[in-house]
């Protein structure tokens, strides 16, 4: 009798397992890494759902059209939106039989849909596999950390602007700071920026947060002084006054901290680095009269 109760508490784990895989694709992760579930998920996966007229679905069926729903929410309890998804498939596999009846599955647009849609699922499996099977190595870790958060202080500065849309107009604005005029006054008269009105004043900025002209301007200025030239952004010509500078101390975070963070990116930027070597070596070409230009 015991017996007869474990066996069934433990089927009625694997259902309530299995429907919670399937109201989330992320539990397929979790389900994967709790042996104490006893769930065999390759075995699970091909268990048969349903049969609609002599077609049959199985778990993973169901899986995988649940990965396609592009986040249309679900009940929350698994249960619930295992019985949705079941239904929603269920109609999609009689709308499906009917279009091969009807001789649609033929036509050249929808081969060709039906194509492109098997090489994205195959793109994604081979992105996921490649992400997988990437190991990152502890000497990558650190190197990648050092870089990230390896700076241990910040510089920023304390910095008004004048924006004009001409050279010669930044220019004669830095004679007329040079003659004694105010800055907060030309910067209020003269600059088309945002920050005219306020006197032209951007309070505490960091290099990294403005275009790079400016912060490179930035970097080579005394405190107190203004640009002597005019600086040139994507956004004019700009006259920078520094008041003043100041260095602050940065706690990096702890390594484990961001570990999972920078493995991911990591991997990431490895895949980017195996794509790009596909494309590199992979024979392109474009038939004539097709429109499309070889931009390499």
């Amino acid at each position: 009798m015991k017996m007869e109760i474990k066996m069934k508490m433990r089927m009625e784990l694997k259902k309530i397992a299995l429907a919670a895989m399937l109201a989330s694709p992320a539990a397929l992760v979790a389900q994967t890494e709790a042996p104490e579930h006893d769930i065999d998920i390759d075995m699970e996966l091909n268990k048969p759902v349903m049969t609609v007229n002599g077609e049959s679905m199985t778990v993973g069926h169901l899986l995988a059209y649940r990965m396609t729903r592009q986040g249309m929410p679900l009940p929350p309890d698994p249960m619930q939106a295992q019985d949705v998804l079941v239904n929603e498939l269920f109609n999609s596999m009689l709308l499906a039989q009917e279009a091969e009846k009807l001789g649609l599955d033929k036509e050249t647009q929808v081969i060709a849909r039906i194509e492109v849609a098997r090489q994205q699922t195959l793109r994604q499996a081979a992105l996921d596999e490649l992400i997988r099977k990437h190991e990152v190595s502890e000497e990558d870790l650190k190197v990648a950390y050092d870089e990230q958060h390896g700076a241990t202080e910040k510089n920023e500065y304390k910095t008004r602007h004048i924006l004009v849309e001409e050279e010669e107009a930044a220019k004669q604005i830095i004679k007329d700071l040079d003659n004694g005029k105010d800055f907060a006054e030309l910067a209020i008269s003269k600059s088309t920026g945002p920050s005219g009105p306020n006197g032209g004043d951007l309070g505490w900025v960091e290099t990294a947060r403005v275009v790079k002209p400016f912060g490179d301007a930035l970097t080579k200025m005394e405190q107190g002084k203004h640009s002597s030239a005019p600086v040139m952004t994507e956004f004019g010509w700009h006259v920078i006054l520094l008041e003043e500078k100041k260095t602050t101390k940065i706690e990096p975070p702890a390594l484990e901290s961001v570990r999972v963070e920078l493995t991911e990116a990591l991997k990431i930027e490895a895949v980017r680095k195996y794509l790009e070597n596909l494309q590199n070596t992979a024979e392109l070409s474009f038939p004539e009269g097709s429109g499309v230009q070889d931009s390499k």
